[in-house]
């Protein structure tokens, strides 16, 4: 709406002359939304507390003493969990909202404080013995629960990457170790399974009355683990690269349904993303290898400089579309 509009409503008597030229200090001066800029900077503030926190007990673990930090860290932590549960909203299977702006970031503080204090427990008193991977499946629990009874999706991201954690150290701890990681079969079979296993699971949870919310974050976990799972074993696994591309472009298939059914432009955006990176790595790695010399070098540079442009296109087009539907 231009000024014009609001001087013929007040020419016609609609609004006053004090409305109108308040409007017009507004258009001239309009207000700066920074709802998004000041949460994310709040969110840093909690991450960086929680490190900041871990690097001062690390430079001062000697002078402090082992029990003296661990009692003021479940101590912190029960503070913001017994804080969160009295001002949170009574609990329920939909959605609620957050009852004020400081309590997302603070029961975010307790959720990253209970890896620290598993961590601390394990590696100052051995809690667990040679069981390590309990050190990562008691969190999952504790960040699972706390996601679900508080409601919080950034709880619920910490959760899901402690499953994540707690899949790959059972099956071999020493992967913790080693820089490599995707070159072991094991883990890459794991990703991809995890990540179809999250995208059925946020499928099935939109369609009950049990958190359906929670969709969007088990999706995008389970979207990219799915396709990076996809991506390493089209690289890793030579005698089935091929079934693994068609895995991927299988994959890449339904998120453009999801994308076009629910007119989500970023799911189309990843999905054609990703199905371009294995197909570069086919035509690179697998049709345009057998090429000598210099014959390879120029055509991978036409292969990449029409097959970039054509992407971009395609998604530019797509997104353009997306925008009538």
């Amino acid at each position: 709406m231009s000024k014009d509009l609001f001087d013929a409503l007040r020419d016609r008597g609609f609004i006053t002359d004090e409305k109108c030229d308040a409007i017009h200090r507004w258009y001239d001066h309009p207000k700066v939304n920074l709802y998004l800029e000041l949460r994310s900077l709040l969110y840093l503030g909690v991450i960086l507390f929680a490190g900041g926190l871990s690097l001062f007990i690390y430079t001062h673990i000697e002078q402090l003493g082992h029990l003296t930090i661990i009692s003021a860290l479940i101590a912190l932590y029960l503070g913001c969990l017994v804080w969160s549960a009295k001002v949170a909203k009574p609990f329920s299977w939909q959605k609620v909202e957050s009852p004020n702006t400081a309590y997302d970031y603070v029961l975010l503080l307790a959720a990253l404080l209970v890896p620290i204090i598993i961590a601390y427990l394990q590696s100052q008193f051995n809690f667990f013995g040679n069981r390590w991977s309990l050190a990562s499946f008691i969190p999952m629990l504790i960040l699972f629960g706390m996601a679900y009874f508080f409601d919080h999706q950034g709880v619920l991201s910490l959760a899901i990457s402690s499953l994540a954690a707690w899949l790959g150290i059972t099956i071999k701890p020493s992967l913790l170790l080693d820089f490599d990681l995707f070159n072991h079969h094991e883990l890459i079979i794991t990703c991809f399974a995890l990540g179809v296993a999250l995208l059925a699971f946020a499928t099935f949870i939109k369609t009950t009355r049990f958190k359906p919310h929670f969709n969007d974050t088990y999706q995008q976990f389970g979207t990219h683990l799915a396709f990076l799972g996809a991506l390493a074993a089209l690289i890793e696994f030579d005698r089935s690269w091929a079934l693994w591309w068609l895995v991927l472009f299988a994959l890449g298939a339904w998120h453009l349904y999801q994308a076009f059914h629910r007119k989500n432009s970023y799911l189309m955006m990843v999905a054609i993303l990703y199905m371009y990176i294995g197909t570069c790595y086919v035509v690179s790695g697998k049709i345009l290898a057998h090429l000598d010399g210099e014959n390879e070098i120029y055509a991978n540079l036409f292969y990449y400089l029409f097959s970039g442009i054509g992407v971009g296109m395609l998604i530019n087009r797509l997104h353009k579309k997306f925008k009538t539907l």
